[in-house]
């Protein structure tokens, strides 16, 4: 099973609210609703909800969606160089499988050089992050103890600077320390540790199978698809040899894909959701930013089981600038039960349909949209 939870974007520069993300396994996928926004947007985290550090850069016009080895209790977005937007600023969404076996807390620094007290990470896992903060006049290790404090062994260091380190173990360690060596005193360090595991239970987490569908290799609907009306191929208005699926801004139409939800007795692990990329671009340049609604409908082939009726999922909106260029975003949708959800389980197949509807939010983009090529991934 797979936690979603959207951070709070601030319009301007500054922070966002922090969100508690405990309940997330180690491997973290964050992603990014909009393409192109002004500044820089930095996901931040921290174990005291207090003092923060970078753990994550995104640049309008770079990959927007991106895996993380992060284990760490809060997280927030903070930009800067940004100016108002409208309609909306970028969505910001972070999710993994969920996990309950966490550690996180700070740990004492020495006021002089030495050993600061052991922290307990014995009920947390094999990745281990450690974000440091504050000011730093003297060099910091961390040291690690597989028998309960005993022996001790040096496995990072912090020096004078602010960022955060993963540190990954090849065997798990139970104990955390740090050791101070050259204090000048007058500083301030904070150092903060989050101890986790990789992935939930039967899963290791990681973001594996992944499948491209280009224009011309999409499957086309027929009458017992839920929108049998096509949305035709075409070539690009400006690249000539590239081709494109037009999306009509008056009737919904559709294409699609066959697909199959990973097994961990196949391919290692169980999907616990899916990754929807999607290149596309307007076929005119609107006078502003628009919003092209897409919605998805699924039915599942299951073993030995009748085949059910189609149902419906939520894609949400894609962002588009005022230019005609094409643009990259991407969704997640969880596997299960609930509304908007794929109700799909490992080692299912299934067949997916995607349509161009009124967007939820913002001004509808008028004209087509053109789509070169969807990839879904399975995490």
């Amino acid at each position: 099973m797979a936690t979603f939870f959207n951070l709070p974007v601030p319009a301007g520069n500054g922070s966002g609210a922090s969100v508690d993300v405990s309940t997330l396994s180690g491997q973290r996928t964050v992603t990014i609703s909009k393409t192109v926004f002004s500044g820089i947007i930095l996901l931040e985290g921290s174990d005291d909800n207090i003092n923060f550090a970078s753990v994550a850069r995104f640049d309008s016009g770079s990959q927007k969606q991106t895996v993380l080895l992060l284990a760490c209790q809060f997280v927030r977005i903070t930009r800067s160089g940004a100016v108002p937007e409208v309609p909306a600023v970028p969505t910001v969404q972070i999710g993994a499988i969920t996990s309950t076996a966490g550690v996180f807390g700070t740990l004492a620094v020495a006021a002089g050089d030495g050993a600061g007290a052991a922290f307990d990470i014995s009920a947390g896992g094999d990745l281990i992050t450690i974000i440091g903060t504050g000011t730093f006049n003297r060099a910091v290790y961390i040291e690690g103890s597989q028998d309960a404090g005993v022996t001790w062994s040096r496995i990072d260091d912090l020096g004078k600077f602010e960022s955060a380190k993963v540190v990954h173990t090849v065997a798990s360690f139970n104990r955390l320390r740090t050791f101070s060596e050259q204090s000048a005193g007058g500083d301030a360090p904070i150092v903060m540790v989050g101890s986790m595991a990789f992935g939930g239970a039967g899963s290791s987490g990681l973001a594996k199978i992944s499948r491209n569908y280009y224009a011309d290799q999409l499957s086309i609907p027929n009458v017992n698809w839920p929108v049998p009306l096509i949305a035709p191929s075409d070539l690009d208005n400006v690249a000539s040899s590239y081709t494109i699926v037009e999306y009509d801004d008056t009737v919904e139409t559709g294409r699609g894909m066959p697909e199959s939800v990973p097994i961990a007795s196949i391919e290692g692990y169980n999907a616990v959701s899916l990754l929807l990329s999607v290149i596309g671009k307007p076929a005119a340049a609107p006078p502003a930013i628009r919003s092209i609604g897409l919605k998805g409908y699924f039915v599942t082939v299951k073993d030995n089981i009748p085949v059910g009726a189609w149902a419906a999922f939520t894609i949400g909106d894609f962002i588009v600038e005022a230019n005609s260029n094409f643009q990259y975003q991407s969704f997640t949708i969880p596997l299960g039960a609930g509304a908007g959800q794929i109700n799909a389980a490992p080692g299912d197949d299934l067949l997916i349909e995607i349509t161009r509807v009124a967007p939820a939010a913002g001004t509808n983009l008028t004209g087509d949209f053109y789509v070169g090529r969807y990839k879904i991934t399975w995490q």
